[in-house]
Formats: structure tokens, C-alpha cells, sequence
């Protein structure tokens, strides 16, 4: 069986504009599977992993609606069929607010009012 991934659209340009892939083969697990596909689209290797070919912390991988950080990184394995999801990590945005209900949403509003000068921001951090 075949093997599809769903490539975010910011990707694209490293893929031929496709955010749509399958794999003719059936690998093992997700790690073989991103070599194939890397195979096919060298650019996409630095993006999705780093110096040591751990997968960037900016980003999630999905089989199905599993989370490959949650179970065996690379080596999880992949069922017949499988659909593989990349997405930038929606925590990302958690990391960097000063208040933890606020939502990126509300985030750029509370920056834009900053840079329109009607808020004043203060310095955070130690």
C-alpha cells in the first residue's frame, strides 16, 4: 500500500507547489517513509529535520491523529495506507506570550495596538 503526505502550503515551494504526495512503496515506519519522500523532494530534508535528524521542534507530524513526538519520533511505525500530516507546531506560540490565555489571535492584536502606539508594552523576560 501506499503512503500520502499533506504538505503545508508554506512547503510547497519545495515540492512543485504540491501539498499532496503519495508514495508508491510501503515503508516500515515514518523515518523510511521521510527518506523516500526526501528522495523525491531533497529540499524539504533541512526543513523538516536538523543536524542530528531529529525533526524540528516547530513542527508536528501526524499519522492520522497521532503525533509521532508522542509515541517513537522517527521510528514509529506506519500502517497500511498511511496518511502523514506535517503542520507547524501550534505550541510554538505558547513559548513566546507573557499571559497564557491570550491567543496568537489576540497576541497580534495587543503587538499591532504596540506598534500603532495607542499600548505600551513592557519589557518582558528576567
Amino acid at each position: 500500500m501506499s503512503v500520502t503526505f499533506r504538505i503545508p502550503e508554506y512547503l510547497a515551494s519545495f515540492t512543485g507547489r504540491r501539498t499532496s504526495i503519495t508514495l508508491g512503496d510501503s515503508p516500515h515506519t515514518i523515518g523510511r517513509a521521510l527518506e523516500l519522500l526526501w528522495n523525491q523532494y531533497p529540499g524539504l530534508h533541512d526543513r523538516l529535520v536538523d543536524e542530528q535528524g531529529q525533526l524540528r521542534p516547530q513542527l508536528t507530524v501526524f499519522i492520522a491523529n497521532d503525533a509521532i513526538q508522542q509515541r517513537r519520533g522517527l521510528a514509529t511505525v506506519l500502517p497500511t495506507g498511511a496518511s502523514v500530516s506535517i503542520l507547524p507546531a501550534l505550541g510554538i506560540w505558547n513559548h513566546t506570550m507573557d499571559h497564557p490565555r491570550r491567543t496568537p489571535r489576540n497576541r497580534k492584536s495587543h503587538l499591532r495596538a504596540a506598534m500603532n502606539g495607542t499600548k505600551k508594552i513592557a519589557p518582558s523576560g528576567p
